[in-house]
């Protein structure tokens, strides 16, 4: 039998998956034109690294996006993700297709994910491969290796499905240790800034 909070899941993932389908079209048919998962991995490299929901507007060229319409779609999805990202109870998940699709369409959405992460995390400054801590490099060189994610096509499908999950959790984790690591140093430094 079916709890409450089993069929709360269940509506808020149906939910999320219709957020995604709908944003990807959008995004697909956008000057961005890469999809969801990279944009939503781009999202949160900036907030990682302290971009807020004030400033976000100024970071959407690199999106390739100047359209309100565009820039509106782009200021909804990063409020989402500092609000995941903020939550402490880990609450931060990556936008990925569902099931549904191929393993090969889903680790190269993953793929995605970590590379739109990664321009967003480094874009402002490459040495954080080399000047953040040993944790957050450490995360950030997984993220580059997962970034270059291919599936091989004679692979057990059981495998591979275990595979992308495991990799999705790792993720969710080891992005919110870095985003948890550089927000002190972030809001000191903005502090610093202000004084």
């Amino acid at each position: 039998m079916m709890t409450t909070q089993d069929e709360n899941k269940i509506t808020n993932a149906a939910f999320q998956q219709q957020i995604y389908n709908e944003l990807d079209v959008r995004l697909r048919a956008s000057p961005w034109s890469n999809g969801a998962s990279e944009a939503h991995g781009l999202l949160s490299g900036l907030a990682c690294i302290g971009v807020t929901a004030d400033t976000i507007r100024t970071r959407a060229y690199l999106l390739q996006l100047e359209q309100s319409s565009h820039i509106e779609m782009i200021e909804g999805m990063f409020s989402l993700v500092l609000r995941d990202l903020g939550d402490s109870g880990f609450g931060f998940n990556l936008m990925l297709p569902d099931d549904t699709l191929s393993l090969i369409d889903r680790a190269e959405a993953l793929s995605s994910w970590c590379q739109g992460f990664l321009q967003g995390a480094l874009h402002q400054d490459a040495e954080l491969m080399t000047s953040a801590s040993i944790e957050t490099r450490e995360a950030l060189h997984d993220i580059m290796e997962i970034g270059h994610l291919e599936v091989d096509p004679d692979a057990d499908p059981a495998e591979v499905e275990h595979q992308l999950l495991e990799l999705e959790e790792f993720l969710r984790v080891a992005v919110q240790v870095i985003y948890d690591e550089l927000q002190p140093a972030t809001t000191e430094q903005s502090s610093t800034t202000i004084n």
